[in-house]
């Protein structure tokens, strides 16, 4: 989630962070530019210059990909660029603003920074909220919090323009919370937009989806990909960007977060234990169990399930689609061709249904993982 989430709003609006001064990964409202999706901004772009803003939008595509530094970079450009012209001549006539071909906007505006602080005036954004008991994330954006979209948005903005609301996890709303966004869609104020941000645009509700302009953003190619992992480890080889390529789908913030888990090590370790089916290695399979059923070792835990079922899942496509594995699967293909398409679907949603019903029910996490092995023994 590290593109696709937002951080904390700062308690004062007037505290305005001090940037990195080399590009790097940062919180998607501070990020200066987004990676890999030109095509996209070149619409957008052409939206805001030509006049043709929709009331809402939505953002829809994979996570990690840069779905919420697109959403900022746009509300950014309509703060600064959004009015179609300024006062300023001689004789204190109204003059064109010069936009500019993109839309970025310099680091040391103050646009950039009152948004980068989460203190502009006129920009509201919303997601899943901290449970206070746990620290995590709650599972889905609150009714309370998208009803609070509808005044500030038919609020006069503080700086004459634009007023402008991003929702985030967009696809976690349930239906109370999806049809309080309904009525702000219906009757939309002027001069104010409304982005939502969804991995699965399939849980919104076609009465949404139809009152916004949908915008498409597609995983980034291989090369952006790396261009971004590498900027957090720089020291990545190739062949192992290769690898984290093809786990995260093109997802630069799923990559992140599987280097960041060492999943390119988990991966080392179980495909080992896959490849011996015949004489499964059960001591190591304990080994591995016990190590993992460990307290503080959740993340470990997470990237095991993750990998477990990319590992299956890559097999079963290279199965239905007649096509290579994966170069780091390669020690998998004798298990690949032993066993038929059916077989593979069969599979892939047993170890599927067996994690998520450990995880519904928080179950023994060693348990959770020796079956995942015994499943298929």
């Amino acid at each position: 989630m590290l593109f696709d989430s937002f951080d904390a709003e700062p308690e004062e609006e007037d505290a305005l962070p001090d940037l990195p001064p080399e590009p790097g990964l940062r919180p998607p409202r501070q990020m200066e530019s987004c990676t890999g999706q030109d095509e996209i901004e070149r619409a957008l772009l052409d939206l805001a210059q030509g006049g043709r803003m929709p009331h809402a939008l939505i953002l829809a595509g994979p996570e990690g990909v840069g779905k919420a530094t697109l959403a900022f970079r746009l509300a950014r450009y309509l703060f600064k660029y959004g009015t179609e012209e300024e006062t300023g001549g001689l004789f204190g006539e109204s003059l064109p603003i010069e936009k500019p071909p993109s839309l970025h906007v310099d680091p040391s505006d103050p646009v950039f920074r009152q948004v980068a602080a989460g203190g502009h005036p006129d920009l509201m954004t919303i997601g899943r909220e901290t449970d206070e008991k746990t620290g995590r994330q709650k599972s889905g954006v609150s009714v309370d919090a998208v009803r609070k979209a509808a005044p500030f948005l038919r609020m006069t903005a503080a700086q004459g323009g634009w007023r402008i609301v991003i929702v985030d996890d967009a696809d976690t709303m349930n239906r109370s919370a999806q049809n309080a966004l309904l009525k702000i869609l219906e009757e939309p104020p002027k001069q104010a937009l409304l982005v939502l941000i969804t991995h699965r645009i399939g849980a919104l509700i076609p009465t949404i989806c139809s009152r916004c302009r949908v915008i498409n953003v597609p995983p980034l190619a291989q090369n952006e990909f790396m261009t971004l992992i590498r900027t957090a480890h720089p020291t990545l080889s190739f062949t192992d960007g290769e690898t984290l390529y093809a786990i995260a789908a093109g997802s630069a913030g799923r990559g992140l977060v599987i280097a960041e888990e060492d999943g390119l090590a988990m991966l080392g370790t179980i495909l080992p234990l896959l490849a011996e089916e015949a004489q499964r290695p059960w001591t190591a399979i304990h080994k591995l169990s016990d190590k993992l059923s460990r307290p503080g070792s959740e993340t470990a835990y997470q990237a095991f399930c993750d990998l477990m079922l990319w590992t299956h899942g890559a097999v079963l496509r290279s199965v239905a689609r007649q096509t290579p594995l994966p170069a780091a699967l390669e020690s998998l293909a004798p298990l690949r061709d032993h066993y038929s398409l059916p077989a593979w679907i069969a599979r892939y949603e047993t170890l599927q249904n067996h994690f998520d019903t450990f995880a519904r029910a928080n179950l023994d996490k060693r348990q959770a993982v020796l079956g995942a092995f015994h499943n298929f023994a």
